[in-house]
């Protein structure tokens, strides 16, 4: 039970400090070819005793039956200085998105209900801030810069996209955005899972209704059942978060859109309305607070996930992977990805 999974997922060699994921130990392949980078960087820094690598490398202690929290931490932190070895052009940046999110993690684990870290903790982020100004020291630094580490992956790929890995990428950038406070960046991430989700989904039942068996933007007929149900599931499931989002503002809006009608004569006229949208307020959250008057206006416009839209053309060019994965929930997925399970 004093066992936490998550903090074995870094492996380290205590000799020379290089720390990834256990693939990585394993076979050449895994490691790929960016290792050989990695390595000469790796030899060259073990040579200066007071360098990051060697400061944070020094407090990983593997030896026990169950790694230390501090341990677990330092790991995360030494897996993520060592892929910033390399230049932005020759970075992982999901792996190191990965690894920026499991760090924070850690950073909540480590974290008390006051919200404060234990002293030896913080004794030991200073000693590695001496050799790394720029180290992640919080969880809200880990989650900022793995939504950019995972937004530049997004963007940086060179190979026909992959509407599945799209769609879980964008959810766990959405549910930083959600931690990080960012409402409004997180309900954008829900639109594009949604807009994304459905026009894959509408070029598969297209091709299936054609009553082709195979086709290059589908794989068999029922791999793409199962990846239409996927989908399916996907957009049931993203419209529940984001109303559930949306209701969590409302909540926290409700209370100074009220007081504003109740400071400007209490009625929400037109005129009190668009005031309230001049101040930013979510068009949800005013919607809900002016029904409670019996005025009821029109849907939220500004961010409509409309499944009855016409479906887009199809992209000859779109490809999935080739095996088949069953159904299942959308969020489960998603916590897979964020883990590492593709």
């Amino acid at each position: 039970k004093h066992v936490r999974p998550e903090d074995y997922h870094i492996w380290y060699c205590p000799r020379c400090f290089f720390t990834d994921t256990q693939e990585a130990f394993r076979t050449a392949e895994a490691r790929g070819k960016k290792f050989d980078l990695l390595r000469d960087k790796i030899i060259e820094l073990n040579m200066n005793s007071a360098c990051a690598l060697r400061r944070i490398g020094s407090e990983v202690h593997y030896s026990g039956d169950v790694i230390p929290p501090r341990s677990a931490l330092a790991a995360h932190l030494l897996a993520i200085h060592e892929q910033e070895l390399l230049l932005p052009s020759m970075r992982d940046h999901e792996k190191l998105g990965r690894f920026y999110v499991r760090a924070g993690w850690q950073y909540c684990w480590a974290t008390d209900a006051m919200g404060n870290l234990d002293s030896q903790t913080l004794a030991m982020l200073a000693e590695f801030k001496k050799a790394w100004a720029d180290l992640p020291d919080s969880y809200a630094r880990c989650a900022a810069r793995a939504i950019e580490e995972l937004m530049t992956s997004m963007v940086s790929t060179v190979d026909i996209p992959d509407a599945k890995r799209e769609i879980k990428m964008l959810a766990l950038i959405s549910s930083l955005h959600r931690k990080l406070g960012d409402s409004p960046a997180a309900l954008e991430c829900t639109k594009r899972v949604f807009d994304i989700a459905r026009q894959r989904r509408n070029t598969l039942k297209r091709t299936v209704e054609s009553g082709v068996t195979s086709s290059a933007t589908g794989g068999s007929r029922d791999k793409m059942l199962s990846d239409i149900e996927w989908m399916s599931n996907a957009i049931t499931e993203v419209k529940e978060a984001r109303e559930t989002m949306l209701d969590e503002i409302a909540a926290r809006e409700a209370p100074p859109i009220e007081s504003y009608i109740a400071e400007h004569g209490g009625v929400p006229t037109p005129e009190i309305i668009d005031a309230l949208r001049q101040q930013k307020f979510n068009y949800h959250s005013i919607r809900k607070v002016v029904a409670k008057y019996g005025t009821e206006l029109a849907e939220d416009s500004e961010f409509s996930l409309d499944d009855i839209a016409p479906p887009t053309p199809p992209d000859p060019t779109q490809k999935t992977p080739e095996n088949v994965d069953q159904a299942e929930s959308f969020w489960r997925m998603v916590v897979d990805f964020a883990i590492g399970k593709r």
